[in-house]
């Protein structure tokens, strides 16, 4: 009687113990506990902005924190720059990974995307406003 009684004291502190961390936002085997804020679901795809000459530029962002931006290299095809972004409320922020051996006019223009915006989707419309105040639309892909 006495082992069963220590044996079922046990079990139920053990199950305490476990059920500590299943509300735990962080998840399981967090080093330390804090929240990361999860990227815009919406974003993630392929974005095209509208243009009349050459290769529409297109910011295609991924599930994870990557996003990739081509543009029109005439007469050498399109170039893509891949890099990461974070999303902070309304803001997102695009920063460009290494760009090794590359250079030109097209490199520049994709390397300006690659900026904070004040962002905004409307269906299946993603509206990048500058700080300049320069406001870029997007259609998804």
């Amino acid at each position: 009687m006495k082992g069963t009684m220590i044996l079922t004291v046990g079990l139920v502190a053990m199950a305490t113990l476990v059920g500590c961390g299943a509300n735990n936002p962080a998840g399981l085997n967090s080093s330390d506990g804090s929240l990361t804020k999860p990227q815009d679901a919406r974003l993630v795809g392929a974005w095209s902005m509208q243009t009349d000459n050459g290769l529409a530029p297109v910011i295609a962002f991924k599930i994870t924190d990557e996003v990739d931006v081509t543009e029109d290299d005439f007469p050498k095809g399109p170039l893509t720059i891949s890099g990461t972004y974070q999303v902070d409320g309304d803001k997102v922020a695009l920063k460009a990974g290494a760009v090794e051996g590359q250079q030109g006019a097209a490199v520049a223009r994709v390397l300006g995307r690659f900026t904070t915006y004040t962002y905004a989707i409307d269906g299946n419309v993603l509206t990048l406003k500058r700080v300049d105040g320069e406001i870029i639309r997007w259609k998804k892909m």
